[in-house]
């Protein structure tokens, strides 16, 4: 199997499609993602069964910040498996001080990250797309991050960061972030993308799953750059099968070896 994210991490052009999985656990397992959320090895086997049927560039495992043990173990499990990348997807160190402070924010992701740091994921994502790109800019998100990005260096595990990028301000946010990879939360303009890449992170974009259109311009986008591409949380639950086949095959010419 072509590791198709270990290339585009690398620098080569072309697309690494890793969607999120959990919105298609009921119409290719039979019962939706919430029903074994609690039995790590429910999760590895659905996870693998839907990532196979779309030949995903990688396993997406969401991880809920309050109830994290049974993804960690599954993280765990499959990356020890050594089979498809294993991406996680946590909630980004804002997003959580939202609905806490960030003293709890950083202990509760501290001690997530160290969890499956030793299993070694290709990549590990924080979500701060519902956040505003100002938000991401100051002294204390950057101090949050550096905490985090010190444990996933320890690891080396790759970090990863979804969050809108509307502007170059945003785009140097993100970057003084000094993550491995930025992806740009919906919509993404390529000068910007291409700002984020000069100064070392590799680019990516997050879009809706059923957005075809938005698909096909990222498609285009990564004909000449290394593109990390994934889904948006919180779209249609559960998502018919034909739309997800049809976003992978929106970037069939991009995922080429």
């Amino acid at each position: 199997m072509t590791n198709r994210l270990a290339s585009v991490l690398g620098g080569d052009a072309g697309a690494a499609v890793l969607p999120r999985l959990a919105s298609l656990a009921a119409p290719v397992c039979g019962q939706p993602w919430n029903a074994f959320a609690a039995d790590a090895g429910q999760i590895v086997q659905a996870a693998k069964r839907i990532a196979a049927l779309f030949a995903t560039d990688a396993i997406v495992i969401e991880i809920d910040a309050s109830d994290s043990a049974s993804t960690v173990e599954a993280v765990r499990r499959l990356a020890a498996e050594g089979g498809r990348p294993v991406v996680p997807i946590l909630p980004g160190p804002v997003t959580l001080a939202a609905t806490s402070d960030a003293d709890a924010a950083k202990e509760v992701l501290t001690g997530i990250v160290e969890g499956i740091g030793e299993a070694r994921p290709a990549l590990l994502l924080f979500d701060e797309s519902t956040v505003p790109a100002s938000e991401l800019a100051g002294m204390g998100a950057r101090k949050l991050f550096n905490t985090l990005r010190n444990v996933t260096s320890y690891f080396d595990v790759p970090l990863g960061i979804i969050m809108a990028i509307p502007d170059e301000d945003a785009a140097d946010a993100a970057v003084r972030l000094k993550p491995e990879a930025v992806i740009a939360a919906g919509t993404a303009d390529a000068a910007l993308l291409d700002r984020i890449a000069a100064e070392g992170p590799v680019a990516g974009i997050a879009l809706a799953a059923n957005d075809t259109a938005a698909a096909s311009n990222a498609a285009a986008l990564a004909a000449t750059r290394p593109l990390i591409i994934t889904t948006l949380g919180g779209g249609p639950d559960p998502l018919p099968v034909e739309t997800m086949h049809a976003f992978m095959g929106a970037f069939s010419g991009a995922r080429q070896p």
